[in-house]
Formats: structure tokens, sequence, C-alpha cells
């Protein structure tokens, strides 16, 4: 349904879109915010998004990313068009940033979003839900009132639920956002139970946990959602255009 690392016929991913999409009330409070997880999330965002327009046609959307998108030889922290950051704990790249709108009725809307509704494939704690609210809370997002995580699967319901070997009561989503309607939706759920290894071998991973500029420059592909826009699909005319001349070129040099 995903369609980001497997393929997936366009007809079976817009489907899902619209499934998730229509999950979600239809009397939200407004301003609305769609906000998609970098990476594997954007792609579906997006759909979503498209499918909420036909109900919240004033309903933004903003991508979280890795990919630091200021200029770091003008503006190195981002402190003018960076609005906040979070972490995914449990991701072997845990830090996000999310961006602000140049266009100040943009940014007007962003900062006064009342409803939140978070967009990613699946759900497994719930913390980086928490991680995304807090900060966007804190970066001037203080209307809020609520806040919906829509997930393609979710893990995290267990998560609220006692454990038997522990007098420990779980915290509830609820809990943890204090002041705000927490709510989840989903097309599927379960639950995860993990086991210990006895003598687990050590595991070195790369350390791929920066935000930072690369050495090459981002290609001009459009926003995509990585700045508050109301149309997720911009900029993707001149990027189909100009893939397809790239594709062209290539196959005419494949022939001589």
């Amino acid at each position: 349904m995903l369609g980001r690392h497997i393929p997936v016929a366009p007809s079976i991913m817009r489907e899902a879109f619209t499934d998730l999409a229509n999950l979600v009330p239809s009397d939200l409070a407004e301003p609305v915010l769609v906000i998609g997880m970098a990476e594997t999330a954007v792609g579906l965002s997006a759909g979503v998004h498209q499918a909420l327009q036909t109900r919240y046609p004033q309903a933004l959307l903003l991508n979280s990313t890795r990919h630091a998108q200021h200029d770091e030889s003008s503006d190195a922290n981002g402190t003018d068009s960076l609005l906040t950051t979070f972490c995914e704990d449990h991701s072997h790249a845990s830090q996000h940033l999310i961006y602000q709108s140049k266009d100040s009725v943009t940014q007007m809307q962003l900062l006064a979003s009342k409803t939140l509704i978070m967009v990613d494939d699946e759900a497994s704690t719930g913390n980086t839900c928490v991680n995304v609210v807090t900060a966007l809370r804190e970066a001037g997002l203080t209307q809020l009132e609520q806040v919906h995580l829509t997930t393609l699967v979710d893990w995290s319901l267990d998560q609220e639920t006692p454990n038997p070997q522990s007098d420990a009561k779980p915290a509830r989503m609820a809990d943890r956002l204090a002041g705000i309607e927490f709510h989840r939706h989903h097309l599927l759920s379960g639950a995860w139970q993990w086991t210990d290894a006895l003598n687990p071998e050590p595991i070195t991973m790369p350390s791929v946990d920066t935000t930072a500029a690369g050495s090459q420059a981002l290609g001009d592909t459009g926003n995509w959602g990585r700045f508050p826009t109301l149309d997720s699909t911009d900029g993707f005319d001149n990027y189909l255009s100009s893939f397809q001349a790239t594709f062209t070129s290539f196959n005419g040099q494949e022939k001589i």
C-alpha cells in the first residue's frame, strides 16, 4: 500500500490514502495541519492530504525532513527558516527538521493550527507523536486542540495495556499530551512482543544521524511539503519534465 520501498500499483496506493483519510472525522476544528514523517511517509502524507482536501480544502501539508533546506552560508543555524526540530528516538537517524513558511499568510495559518493530523506508515510506541506535538507547541503552535495519529499500522495500542508482571501503570497517550484531544486512526493494528537475546553480537552502525547539508546542493525538485503548502504536487510538473528529458538523453546515448 505504501509504494515507498516495494513497487505498488498507484490505484492501490490511492485507495489506501483515501481509506485512511476517510477515518478522519468531518467536523475538525480548523485550521488543519497535516504533517508527514520523513522519509518513508512523505508520499503517504501527500496522498492523505489530497484526499482530505475534498473536505478541508485549506488544510496545510508540512513534512519533516532530515536534509537541511536553508542556506548555511547565510543562515548557519536555520533560524530564519527553521520552525523546530524533534527526535524519532528509535530511529537510526533520529533528528528531524521542520520548516516554516516565508509567506506571512501561510505562516499565520500554520501557527494558528487547531487540528494536527500526523501521518506515518506505522506507530510503534507513540513516542514520536508526543515529541512532534511537544516541539510544535513550543515553537508557537499554542492553539492546538486535537491530534489525530493517522497510520497504516498502529503497533502502539498495547502500550497502554497494563503489564501483568509489573505494578506500574503505562502512561496513556492522552495523558502525555496535556490539554489536547488525542485520537488514533489506522487501517491495521497489532502488538509487538520482544525477547532479549542471551548473548547478542555487538552491532556497529554507521554514523548517519546528521541533518547538516552535504557537499552537493539539493536538486530543485519542488516543495513536496518540506515547507508548508496547500499544494502537495508543487514542483511535480517541472520534476517530471526534467526526468523525461534526462531519460530521453540517456536513452539516446545507449543507442549510439
